[in-house]
């Protein structure tokens, strides 16, 4: 990359979760190259730079036929810099109320307004465009029944023209610069097997959304003028319109998207008009079939449930990846189904609710292979469901929240234009009391805040992953040790062991020291104050460093000292630094030094919470560190056991310690000497080879120098 007359070279993070401060660099990169563009009027990127990576995404083949769709994707720093700028364009770009893309819970908003409008065409209600009250109010029943037809734009994303996006960002007042930059990027992306295009945006990239519906608005605006009733999300379109209009509609729309220089396919559209050629009143729309003959929601969830379940499972990737896209990709998949129910009667409800329990029986059974639990599954399920606080996941699924769910789906369905507002404050509102109103067994709470401790995005491993889980369900025999001898240097294990051990001192030492980094930055942030510092501690004999502070606090005018402690008996940890403290003076003045233990089962102790709290530490920060800052021990220690375990396994057993195995080990030494000599020889040729190659090269350029010279 050429940048102010600099050659700066991008490397791509190679794993989709990176480390929280590689995360930080690049956001103040590209945030520091937002300011430089503003300030220095220089273009960012050179075209030759705009290099972006191409794959193909695989989608629904009709017949044997299979079918891809190209989707590109650039730099990760480059991505991170389109979010910012992103930013920068949502203040000047204002979207029409129906695109719904970009909002929170718009795609459930989205398939919401859809299913009103065919709820309102079977009880016959003919809607309004006064969008100042609502739907059901500003409706007028009449005889007139109304259908809707999905549009089907080909090719939205690469056949849009560059000269409609200039036209676009210009009526929004898009700033020179800015537009330089984007026309840019636009006309100089290329990748190893596309060649770079003159039309239309990038599929994968941030802004091209932006762009695409900065285009598209105008149509919408002008829908409202004709009278017709749209819900639009990115390139997907739905229009309420009269029956016996769907030609007429269809006609119409495509006349709109030739003006923006789009074609709309009319082979693929689809319309709930017996005119259409469609006799079933189904209409397919982001992936959820709608109409009023469709099947239920809650069989169309387990059809597409399995599949990704399948998917996830089919690949091997690590465990704790694993459950964050079951959080985040599986789950919100399947539970919005009751929201959509439009058109379950009271007689219906309990049908529909059996079949939301077995979807939850489906997400608890695939939680049971991610976790590799040896809980019930009804167990696992109220521990799914259970708060963070409590040790739960506070996941919300389908089955269980299914009376809240059909409350809210009479809500929205009275108003689907505040479902963005009053519904979602209902749920969040009402949904901790609505589950933890129930009876749970003994065994499902938990001290081990595995929620808090799963709710990062650190690259955590399989067996400091498997670690956590095993706190939370009661496995700690497998790990604690105290009052027996050490494998690795045949001490007895007491408080103290891992801070005297040469095998773990080093790992506990470091340990120990992040933590107390990430603890005096987070005061400082929580306090906005500079005051808050580490103790100076004597790095050659900490042994002697278990009894003094390790963080310096000032707050109101009162200093306060914080010490560390890591063990698995926090109770009598805390105790033993509690009674040492009672004695401690600085200067001849007593001190108020609160001791911090933190469990190895990731627990903290009551009085150390309490302690950071009062400084304005936030439990589920606080438990997040913890469980990074344990499961990252767990793999270390036992790096060193299979390391020990290694080298016994390397060693001889049928030989012993005779005259024949010291040959053997100087014949080995002898092998390793040599084997470095002649390295050391290969090293010493390369360096003289490339000591003549530059004489040679000095006494040429002398010699053509010399006869380059007039006589």
């Amino acid at each position: 990359m050429v940048q102010g007359g600099r050659t700066i070279r991008l490397r791509p993070i190679a794993h989709p979760v990176c480390h929280k401060n590689t995360y930080r660099n690049i956001c103040l990169m590209a945030n520091r190259r937002i300011q430089r563009v503003k300030k220095e009027r220089i273009t960012l990127y050179k075209a030759q730079h705009f290099q972006i990576r191409s794959c193909l995404h695989s989608q629904k083949s009709k017949g044997t036929e299979k079918r891809y769709r190209s989707i590109c994707l650039g730099e990760t720093v480059l991505q991170v810099f389109h979010k910012l700028f992103e930013r920068q364009l949502n203040t000047q770009i204002t979207h029409h109320h129906r695109q719904y893309v970009g909002r929170k819970s718009g795609l459930l908003s989205a398939k919401l307004q859809v299913a009103h409008m065919l709820n309102n065409n079977q009880n016959h209600f003919a809607p309004q465009n006064d969008d100042t009250q609502t739907d059901t109010q500003n409706s007028v029943q009449d005889d007139t029944i109304w259908d809707v037809v999905k549009v089907d734009i080909q090719n939205a994303f690469n056949e849009l023209p560059h000269d409609q996006i200039r036209q676009a960002l210009e009526n929004s007042a898009i700033s020179l610069q800015d537009r330089r930059y984007i026309f840019n990027h636009l006309q100089s992306r290329w990748a190893d097997d596309i060649p770079r295009v003159r039309q239309g945006v990038s599929t994968g990239d941030v802004i091209s959304q932006k762009l695409f519906l900065a285009c598209v608005d105008p149509i919408l605006f002008e829908l409202d003028e004709k009278g017709y009733r749209a819900v639009m999300y990115a390139d997907d379109l739905t229009v309420l319109h009269k029956r016996g209009e769907y030609h007429q509609t269809v006609e119409l729309l495509a006349n709109m998207f030739q003006k923006i220089g789009l074609v709309i396919n009319k082979d693929k559209c689809e319309g709930t008009d017996p005119s259409s050629g469609n006799t079933t009143g189904v209409i397919e729309f982001l992936g959820q079939n709608i109409g009023i003959n469709s099947e239920p929601i809650a069989v169309q969830i387990q059809k597409q449930l399995q599949t990704r379940i399948k998917a996830l499972q089919k690949y091997d990737i690590p465990k704790f990846y694993q459950y964050l896209i079951f959080k985040q990709c599986i789950i919100p998949s399947a539970n919005y189904g009751p929201f959509l129910e439009a058109s379950i009667t009271e007689t219906q409800l309990a049908d529909a609710k059996d079949k939301y329990d077995y979807i939850d029986i489906m997400l608890a059974e695939a939680m049971e292979e991610i976790l590799e639990s040896d809980l019930p599954t009804k167990d696992l399920l109220d521990v799914m469901l259970l708060s963070k606080d409590d040790g739960g996941l506070d996941l919300i699924t389908p089955g269980a929240y299914f009376d809240l769910m059909i409350q809210n789906r009479d809500m929205a369905f009275q108003d689907p234009t505040k479902v963005n507002k009053e519904t979602r404050d209902f749920f969040s509102k009402n949904r901790h009391e609505f589950i933890n109103s129930k009876q749970y067994p003994t065994n499902v709470k938990s001290e081990v805040k595995l929620g808090h401790c799963l709710d990062n995005y650190y690259q955590i491993t399989n067996k400091g992953f498997q670690y956590l889980v095993d706190m939370r369900f009661d496995k700690k025999q497998k790990y604690v040790s105290l009052d027996t001898k050490c494998d690795l240097c045949n001490c007895k294990n007491d408080i103290y062991h891992e801070l005297n051990c040469k095998k773990l001192q080093r790992n506990h030492i470091l340990t120990h020291d992040y933590f107390v980094r990430q603890l005096a930055d987070k005061m400082i942030d929580a306090n906005k104050v500079r005051e808050v510092k580490e103790v100076s501690k004597n790095n050659n004999n900490r042994t002697d460093q278990k009894h003094k502070a390790d963080i310096s606090f000032i707050k109101d005018g009162k200093q306060q000292f914080f010490d560390i402690g890591i063990s698995w008996d926090t109770e009598r940890y805390f105790a033993v630094k509690q009674k040492h403290y009672q004695t401690e003076t600085v200067n001849g003045q007593p001190i108020t030094c609160t001791p911090i233990i933190i469990g190895k089962d990731t627990t903290v102790h009551p009085e150390s919470l309490a302690a950071l709290r009062q400084v304005g530490i936030e439990e589920p920060w606080l438990y997040q560190q913890v469980g990074i800052l344990m499961s990252n021990y767990r793999e270390q220690t036992d790096y060193v056991f299979r390391k020990k375990t290694r080298k016994a396994q390397d060693q001889p057993t049928d030989i012993q310690p005779t005259q024949t195995y010291k040959k053997l080990i100087k014949q080995r030494n002898l092998v390793v000497f040599q084997s470095m000599r002649q390295q050391t020889q290969m090293l010493e040729l390369r360096i003289l080879a490339q000591d003549l190659r530059r004489n040679l090269g000095r006494n040429l350029k002398c010699n053509t120098a010399k006869r380059s010279k007039p006589r």
